[in-house]
């Protein structure tokens, strides 16, 4: 055990020059960002939104007679019979354009599953008119053949409760239009009068303001932000060697673990700086967890943890000191039960790293195989570095621990406790969603069993030996992951 070493008060200003370095940073980052990221009023063509808006109507109109008089002269479900493309020709997904067919007050038929309405809203309907639904605006035309009555909606506006790589709020008409701008049904003073085919009112349209952006100056204020963060991890290597000095004990990384947790959860409560995570690396999972919502929340936390492995693979303690218990019964007690949930560990990093790894590639937005290797684009390696960051930071923390269950206990104790843990941890996980196969099992025993042998003969050539093999099995894994 290292002694500890007097502080000195130079020592401690020298740790916080990079603190003060990264404040500098910052604040010239939230200096120059206001200057690159400025709100202006976003221009909307009040011409190109009444034109897609009177060409949606035309299209409406036409499929709507189309279909009330196929109904009307062949009844329902005989059009289908008369006409076998009928559901083809009425069920798109790109003209924004909504059938609902009744025979008086029963649905025949319906074009389009996304209209949160029921039905007796629909038959409620009026033709040239606005409503606000749960998850859009819809203009309504309605037409009527007795007993048959079609109602036509055109979407103008679809939005949802979040946003993410499959749905977003957007506007269905016009061009360039903020998904922020507003649709108001009463008219709106100073807003766009929007008028349908016949220049009747259909509703104003609220412009928003926009975030514009200095191409330059962003890039120096994004870079600014990233150089502060990077100032700030070397600030923390910093006062983690001093504390070291200070007094060496593993306590130290539950410190560091601590203030990980907060610089994270600062990330992901404020979402701040904007302009960083307002880029389409941060756009949501379908499926977002804690942490962990897009590739760039996911890649912040990967970094984090990357940098808390590498401190715990080098001070991580399993066992306390000599002087802790006194009788060798005692100690030998607490050594094993210590080596035990060593090995408990083990095998919860181990499942932690295979829910990380399955999770990413569940969301990831292409293909990794070695023969489109021509295709990567920035998306894809991003994601092949962060599962390479996830288990370069599981075999560390893996080494590390065995390492020191290897240095408090017998090559049998060690291989048993191995064993034992592993089957507990595995058996009660493996139908549980986690993504374990027996692949996944092999590479953790086979891991570990090269980490057991390389700390029994600790040479030179048995290291160098025991590193090859790991890096190894893991880029063979990585390969069959992908």
């Amino acid at each position: 055990m290292k002694q500890p070493a007097e502080i000195r008060l130079r020592d401690l200003l020298i740790s916080f020059r990079f603190l003060l370095v990264a404040g500098i940073v910052l604040l010239v980052a939230l200096i120059i960002d206001p200057i690159a990221h400025r709100e202006e009023p976003v221009k909307v063509s009040l011409t190109q939104v009444e034109k897609d808006f009177h060409r949606k109507i035309a299209n409406l109109e036409k499929s709507a007679n189309e279909a009330l008089s196929g109904v009307s002269k062949s009844g329902w479900p005989g059009i289908l019979v008369q006409d076998q493309r009928f559901i083809e020709k009425y069920v798109r997904d790109d003209d924004g354009i909504a059938l609902f067919i009744f025979r008086q007050d029963s649905m025949l038929f319906w074009s389009d599953n996304s209209l949160v309405v029921e039905t007796a809203d629909l038959l409620q309907m009026k033709t040239g008119r606005v409503y606000n639904l749960l998850n859009c605006f819809v203009y309504s035309r309605v037409y009527q053949s007795d007993p048959y009555k079609v109602v036509g909606v055109i979407f103008l506006k679809k939005f949802f409760p979040y946003s993410n790589e499959l749905v977003s709020n957007a506007f269905l008409i016009g061009r360039n239009i903020p998904a922020s701008s507003r649709i108001s049904i009463p008219p709106v003073p100073g807003a766009l009068q929007i008028t349908d085919d016949q220049g009747r009112f259909a509703f104003s349209l609220i412009p928003t303001e926009e975030v514009t952006t200095r191409d330059t100056l962003h890039w120096v204020t994004l870079w600014l932000y990233v150089l502060a963060f990077l100032f700030l991890l070397v600030y923390f290597c910093d006062i983690m060697r001093l504390a070291l000095r200070l007094r060496y004990s593993g306590w130290w990384l539950l410190a560091l673990l601590g203030d990980l947790l907060i610089v994270r959860w600062f990330f992901w409560y404020f979402r701040e700086p904007h302009c960083i995570f307002n880029l389409p690396f941060f756009k949501s999972f379908a499926h977002p967890a804690l942490f962990i919502e897009s590739r760039g929340d996911m890649l912040i936390s990967i970094i984090l943890l990357v940098f808390f492995a590498i401190w715990f693979s080098r001070y991580f303690e399993l066992y306390p000191g000599r002087g802790f218990l006194s009788s060798g019964k005692k100690r030998r007690r607490l050594v094993n039960g210590l080596s035990l949930a060593g090995w408990g560990m083990a095998v919860v990093l181990f499942l932690s790293t295979i829910w990380l790894t399955r999770y990413l590639l569940a969301q990831r937005s292409g293909l990794l195989e070695i023969y489109r290797i021509l295709d990567i684009n920035i998306s894809n390696l991003s994601d092949f570095l962060m599962i390479v960051g996830i288990l370069i930071s599981f075999v560390l923390m893996l080494y590390r621990v065995i390492s020191r269950i290897r240095s408090k206990t017998s090559w049998i104790m060690s291989i048993a406790g191995m064993s034992v843990l592993s089957a507990i941890g595995f058996g009660l996980t493996w139908n549980q969603g986690l993504g374990l196969s027996w692949v996944s099992v092999i590479l953790f025993f086979l891991l570990s069993v090269v980490i057991l042998i390389g700390q029994r003969h600790p040479g030179t050539r048995i290291r160098k030996g025991t590193a090859t093999i790991i890096l190894t099995l893991v880029g063979a894994y990585i390969v069959y992951t992908i």
